[in-house]
C-alpha cells in the first residue's frame, strides 16, 4: 500500500491514465472500486482506469460538435501524459462557428484534423501534441503511445515529415527521439530534459549485467538515471531491492544520480543543474569542457 496517497494522486502522478494491475499493487481491489464509485477516477475501458477529467472533456467534445485534441485526446486513447489537462482541450472543424460565450472553460482551436469520431487519432494526437507542446510533454505521450503499440515508429516519423511547416520541425524532434521502452512520463520527461545536453545520452530501460534494468543509461559515459517513482517505494522489499541495485551501480564504477518525481515534474532547474555537475566533473577527469545547453531550451 502507498501510505498516505490516494488513488487519484496517484493516477495523475503516472500520467492520468492506470491499469487494473497497477491499481491493485498499490491499493486493495475494493478501494480501486470505491474511487470508481465516487469519481475519483473513471474506468475507460477494459482493465484501464483515468482521471475524471476524461468525461467531462467527452461531454464538451459532445456540447460544441468538436472532438477531443492534444492531451485530452491521448487520455481519451488511454495514453500517459506529462500533466492532465485542467481544461478539455476541444478542436472544431474550420467552416463550423461557435460563439465565445459557448468556448468558456475549454482550450479550443480551430483544425482540419483526422479523428476516430469523438477524439483525433492516435497518430494524429501524437503529431499535434509534438507540434504545439512543450518538448517534455510532447515526448510523454509520444512515448506512451510507441509503448501501447497504438502507433508505430516508422509512421510517427512519416507523418511528422508530412506535418504541416508549422511545427513540424518541433514534431520530427518528437518522432525521432520517442522511445516505447520508456516506462511512464517521468522517465520521458527526465531523458526530455537530458536532451538539452549534446554529449548526454540517456536511454530507457538498458539492461547491465549484475545490475539489472535501470531506467535510464548512458553507457558510453557510463551513468545510470534512476526515475525514483511510487512503484519502486511501495513495500520494505521494494527498498531493499533498490539498496543492492544502487550498490551494484556504485561497485562496477558507474555514476549513479537519483531523481524523485518532483524534481522532474516541478523543480526541472534541479534536474538540469544535477546533470551538469555531473558532466562538469565527468569532463575534468577528461580534460573537456562542457557546452552549456541553449538558454532557451532551459526556460
Amino acid at each position: 500500500m502507498l501510505d498516505g496517497v490516494e488513488i487519484d494522486e496517484y493516477v495523475h502522478r503516472v500520467g492520468g491514465v492506470a491499469t487494473w494491475g497497477r491499481l491493485i499493487e498499490h491499493f486493495a481491489a475494493a478501494q480501486v472500486r470505491t474511487a470508481v464509485a465516487n469519481g475519483r477516477i473513471v474506468r475507460i475501458g477494459h482493465g484501464r482506469y483515468a482521471l475524471p477529467q476524461v468525461e467531462r472533456s467527452l461531454v464538451a467534445a459532445r456540447s460544441l460538435n468538436g472532438v477531443l485534441s492534444l492531451t485530452s485526446a491521448a487520455l481519451h486513447h488511454g495514453l500517459a501524459v506529462k500533466t492532465p489537462p485542467t481544461r478539455p482541450h476541444i478542436t472544431v472543424p474550420r467552416n463550423r462557428k461557435v460563439s465565445s460565450h459557448r468556448r468558456r472553460g475549454v482550450d479550443f482551436r480551430y483544425a482540419d484534423v483526422s479523428t476516430d469520431g469523438i477524439a483525433t487519432t492516435p497518430l494524429q494526437t501524437v503529431i499535434d501534441c509534438a507540434r504545439w507542446l512543450p518538448f517534455d510533454e510532447a515526448l510523454s505521450v509520444a512515448d506512451s503511445a510507441l509503448r501501447m503499440r497504438k502507433v508505430g515508429k516508422e509512421s510517427l516519423v512519416a507523418a511528422a515529415e508530412q506535418s504541416p511547416r508549422t511545427g513540424r520541425n518541433a514534431a520530427l524532434r518528437v518522432a525521432r527521439e520517442a522511445d516505447g521502452r520508456a516506462d511512464n512520463p517521468f522517465e520521458s520527461v527526465t531523458r526530455a530534459i537530458s536532451r538539452e545536453f549534446p554529449q548526454l545520452t540517456l536511454v530507457p530501460q538498458v539492461t547491465i549485467h549484475g545490475v539489472g534494468t535501470p531506467d535510464l543509461v548512458d553507457e558510453e559515459l557510463g551513468l545510470v538515471v534512476e526515475c525514483d517513482s511510487f512503484k519502486f517505494h511501495s513495500n520494505r522489499s521494494a527498498v531493499v531491492n533498490d539498496v543492492e541495485r544502487y550498490n551494484a551501480v556504485e561497485l562496477r564504477g558507474l555514476g549513479l544520480l537519483r531523481f524523485a518525481w518532483e524534481h522532474a515534474m516541478l523543480r526541472q532547474d534541479y534536474v538540469r543543474d544535477t546533470l551538469r555537475e555531473w558532466l562538469n566533473a565527468r569532463a575534468r577527469s577528461d580534460g573537456r569542457a562542457v557546452r552549456q545547453p541553449c538558454p532557451r531550451c532551459a526556460a
